[in-house]
């Protein structure tokens, strides 16, 4: 036991030492938790002193701002205490200059009571002295009481002098300053009864403003302005008749006050108010127009006020429409108003539909407007004269009335219940004059909904399912949508005739619009019957000379002409230029007109030297009738100058196209549609002139200005597309010329069908592409697709019939088949000489290109006769130096160097080098080549006969080489396709030639 007690006491005996270590951990541990609580106080206080720091900044941030605040609203408490003491030192300086005027006032009055005292004083003296002096004399009776005081009525009534005006008062004169809404309604309420008796302004000029501001002898706007009324920069010109009731039109400006945002901020200028009355009766028509313009050009908006809304007094207004007229010239904002009792009236007539938008256009007319005094509107006239006269005020004038239309008849057709919209006479206004206005594909959606409307609830032979097709058949021709207008304009015709009859004037226009549409879309043999039975039915209604008559023996005349007619319609073009001339005289639009068709007429039949005087009497006389520079003129200069190209006067006409496209792009501007024609006319020449590089991108011009005016689709387009393929080929960038072709030729078979003209004109010069790409077998097909339509709709004998044949003996004969090229040459050639006669240029041209293929064919002597034959023809018809001349020269002359006749070969080198140095210019390939050739025959000719021998030899080695360049000058060869739509018939300005006329071939 003792043992183990001594085993526990040694293990107690160590004990001490572990406890030790373990007390010194738990010690070291203690600290650090102390250590770590005071780090974590140290932290906590440190962010709440970076929060104390935070909350001091932004508490500074905030007193900051608001000491800035402080100071900026102390230094407007300044301003304000400086502009308070400025204004009260005007005000006191005003009250003494008024103060001043009131004593002026006074002293004047006293000054005339005094006069008057003495007049009176010095009157009775000589009464006095007239009895006392001689009492022998028959004493005269005394002057009544009423003349005696009209004595007093000749002094002149005080005059304000405006030196002693303050600066605001002297900047209150008329013309400056304008009257808010209230004071017009303060005006009503203080003259409220004799106002309701319908006093004009006028009559309340003379009865209400005049006595009131006659003794200060000021504007009754001055007067206001010194009581101290409210008055300001005027913001709004008032426009509107004396004639009228005031009432009437101050009720229609209170309107605005409804629609206005600010209408505190509206000061009104109405001439009643803002003009001296006493002094307006000095001002000459010549004043008055300027200081007009330069009011409502400083303003800025003007409204005019119209009433009765059946027929507005202020459309007939002189004065009324000139202020119109410089607002939209000065590009102001331009309203119109009604007084609400004809705003009501009005939208009850266009729900009715009894109104008649095209009333209001009918009563504009600045030439004979109405004045008060007859010279204002001879001073009115000769203000505008500057600005395009008085034509140019009513196209203004129109565009804004119908705008404004437009707007009120929508508003009008979203109010009325849907089952009535589409049987509405409304809906087909509107969509007539939104058609007018060129706005027209929301056109299109009304008529469109108008003609289904009606024909579900009406029936398809309904009057109104007529008229809704006949309008909207003519909104899709005017698109270019001729396929889809063709069964509306059927159908507005069948409807017509069998509700109203054959004769009836609305079943005669469905006639002329089926007509012409047909004649547009290449269907001549149906249009003949119609224009001739609408022919019948005018001249039994109207009478030979009727204006409708002649219109549609126009018509006629042109759709003969287009189909080769020719021998036909000069006597129609006749008739109509007498009926013209008789009727409205011979510097009328119409009788130019009808001038410039009988010259397209003649020289189509070859008679040129009788069509050329008539081109220039049509420009002398437009140029005289309406302008320089008006588009019927540059219309009259287009087509002189194709003319000239084709009697080869190419300089002249050059000068000329180039003439009317400079003036065409100042007005009416880059983008017209009449521009877009010139640039295409001026390319087409330059084509010819071979001057390709200058065509190109005037081509280029025209096909992007017609795809952003009118569409990728419209056929203008298309005929562009067309016409810069035809350039491109010319350069032989055959690849990009491919997919125009292509285009073009889509687009009119979706368009205009296959057997359209134009279609058939596309299918051949893509066939020309073809055989410049050595396709000579696919270009044979198309080339006889197009000969065979044009044979079943014209027959053998027409000429687009005849220049489709001629196409298709080129592509034979580099096929080598001789012998059909000839039998069909020979066909053509007879066909021209029945059709035009032997010297008419295509005569000649397809004598000579006859006479190309005999020659290849070696039927050398009979090749010859027709080469003289042609020449001959060209140098009486046309001329030594037209370049058609050069080209019969130059091929008669191969055939001469071929012959080894050098002498005559060098004379007629000679001919074409003259020739072409003047068509083309003495740098052209074709005269220098033709000046090359000369003089190499020259020489030798004049070689001695050994020389001479040898060079037939190398004459004979180089007959393939002459052969190839003498297709080339050929008129009618490839590269001058007949089929190009670049004549100035095709591409003119729509109103150039009038009905009838079309694109030609």
């Amino acid at each position: 036991m003792g043992c183990n007690l001594s085993k526990n006491a040694s293990r107690d005996a160590s004990l001490p030492s572990e406890e030790a270590g373990t007390f010194e951990l738990e010690t070291a541990q203690q600290e650090s938790r102390q250590l770590a609580f005071k780090l974590e106080q140290e932290i906590h206080l440190l962010r709440a002193s970076q929060q104390e720091s935070y909350d001091l900044q932004q508490v500074n941030q905030d007193l900051t701002s608001e000491l800035q605040q402080l100071r900026a609203s102390q230094q407007e408490s300044r301003d304000l205490q400086r502009v308070n003491q400025e204004l009260t030192s005007e005000l006191q300086q005003l009250r003494a200059s008024q103060k001043e005027s009131r004593d002026l006032q006074q002293v004047n009055q006293d000054l005339i009571t005094e006069l008057q005292q003495l007049r009176a004083s010095q009157e009775e003296s000589k009464e006095s002295a007239h009895c006392t002096n001689e009492p022998e004399m028959e004493r005269k009776p005394e002057q009544p009481e009423c003349q005696e005081k009209s004595v007093d009525l000749e002094i002149p009534p005080p005059h304000v002098d405006e030196s002693l005006l303050g600066e605001e008062q002297r900047a209150a004169l008329p013309f400056t300053t304008g009257m808010p809404f209230t004071a017009l309604r303060d005006f009503l309420a203080e003259h409220a009864s004799r106002l309701a008796q319908g006093l004009t302004t006028a009559e309340v000029c003379d009865s209400l403003v005049r006595p009131v501001t006659a003794a200060s002898g000021c504007s009754y706007l001055e007067l206001l302005h010194r009581r101290g009324d409210r008055v300001g920069p005027a913001s709004l010109f008032v426009s509107h008749a004396w004639q009228r009731p005031f009432v009437e039109t101050a009720e229609a400006v209170l309107m605005l006050q409804q629609t206005e945002p600010r209408p505190e901020e509206v000061f009104l200028w109405i001439d009643l108010f803002s003009v001296n009355q006493h002094a307006s009766a000095d001002r000459s028509p010549g004043w008055w127009g300027t200081t007009l313009a330069e009011a409502i050009c400083g303003i800025g908006r003007t409204v005019v006020v119209l009433a009765p809304f059946h027929e507005p007094v202020q459309l007939r207004r002189a004065w009324c429409l000139y202020e119109m007229f410089r607002t939209a010239q000065a590009q102001g904002t331009l309203q119109l108003q009604l007084p609400p009792a004809e705003e009501a009236a009005l939208a009850e007539a266009l729900r009715g539909g009894s109104f008649d938008f095209t009333a209001w256009e009918l009563l504009v007319d600045m030439k004979h407007a109405e004045t008060s005094d007859p010279t204002d509107r001879t001073g009115i006239v000769e203000a505008v004269q500057g600005s395009g006269g008085v034509e140019e005020v009513r196209k203004v004038v129109v565009a804004a009335v119908r705008c404004w239309l437009v707007n009120r008849g929508r508003l009008a057709l979203a109010a009325m219940p849907c089952q009535e919209r589409s049987s509405s006479a409304l809906i087909v206004r509107l969509g007539s004059l939104l058609r007018d206005l060129g706005d027209l594909d929301p056109a299109e959606a009304l008529l469109r909904e108008a003609l289904e409307g009606r024909h579900a609830r009406l029936g398809h032979h309904h009057p109104g399912c007529a008229e809704a097709a006949a309008l909207l058949g003519a909104l899709l021709r005017a698109r270019g949508r001729l396929c889809e207008a063709e069964p509306l304009c059927r159908e507005a015709l069948e409807g017509r005739r069998t509700k109203l009859g054959a004769d009836h004037p609305e079943t005669l226009l469905a006639l002329d619009a089926l007509g012409s549409l047909l004649a547009e879309l290449g269907k001549p043999a149906e249009a003949e019957p119609l224009y001739r039975e609408a022919l019948g039915a005018r001249r039994r209604e109207g009478g030979a000379e009727h204006a409708d008559t002649l219109q549609v023996v126009s018509s006629l005349a042109g759709l003969l002409r287009d189909q080769g007619k020719v021998e036909e319609a000069e006597p129609l073009c006749r008739e109509t230029l007498d009926g013209w001339r008789h009727k409205l005289g011979s510097q009328h639009p119409q009788t130019l007109q009808a001038i410039s068709s009988l010259a397209i007429t003649l020289r189509d039949q070859g008679k040129l030297d009788e069509a050329e005087p008539l081109y220039h009497e049509a420009l002398e006389g437009r140029r005289a009738r309406l302008g320089a520079d008006h588009p019927d003129t540059l219309s009259s200069i287009d087509a002189l100058a194709g003319f000239l190209k084709a009697r080869g006067r190419v300089s002249q006409a050059e000068g000329l196209y180039r003439e009317a496209l400079r003036k065409s792009r100042v007005e009416p501007g880059p983008g017209h549609l009449n521009t877009l024609a010139h640039v295409n006319n001026l390319a087409n020449l330059l084509m010819v002139e071979g001057k390709l590089g200058e065509a190109e991108p005037l081509f280029r011009e025209a096909l992007d200005g017609y795809r952003q005016m009118v569409g990728g689709q419209h056929r203008d387009a298309l005929m562009s597309c067309n016409n810069l393929a035809n350039v491109l080929c010319g350069r032989g960038e055959l690849r990009e010329a491919e997919p125009l072709y292509r285009e073009a030729l889509g687009g009119y078979r979706a368009l205009l069908g296959e057997d359209h003209p134009h279609t058939l004109a596309c299918i051949s010069n893509f066939a020309g592409l073809l055989d410049d790409q050595g396709k000579h077998e696919e270009a044979e097909a198309l080339y006889r697709e197009a000969l065979e339509c044009r044979r079943a709709k014209l027959g053998d004998g027409h000429l687009d019939t005849l220049h489709a044949t001629h196409n298709l003996v080129i592509v034979l004969k580099k096929q080598g088949k001789m012998s059909e090229a000839e039998t069909q040459s020979r066909a053509v050639l007879e066909g021209y000489r029945a059709k035009l006669g032997t010297d008419h240029p295509d005569t000649l041209a397809a004598i000579n290109a006859l006479a190309v293929l005999l020659r290849h064919q070696g039927k050398l002597e009979e090749a010859e006769c027709l080469y003289r034959e042609a020449l001959a023809g060209y140098r009486v018809k046309l001329g030594e130096k037209h370049h058609s001349t050069g080209n019969s020269a130059n091929n008669l002359a191969n055939l001469l160097k071929a012959a080894g006749r050098c002498a005559e070969a060098a004379a007629m080198y000679d001919l074409a080098a003259a020739a072409f140095g003047e068509t083309y210019g003495g740098a052209h390939a074709k005269t220098l080549e033709s000046q090359a050739q000369a003089a190499q025959m020259h020489r030798l000719a004049k070689a001695d006969e050994e020389a001479e021998q040898q060079v037939q030899v190398a004459v004979a080695e180089e007959h393939t080489v002459a052969e190839f360049a003498e297709e080339q000058p050929a008129e009618m060869g490839v590269k001058d396709r007949a089929d190009t739509f670049v004549t100035e018939e095709q591409a003119k300005p729509v109103s150039a030639e009038g009905p009838g006329s079309s694109l030609g071939r």
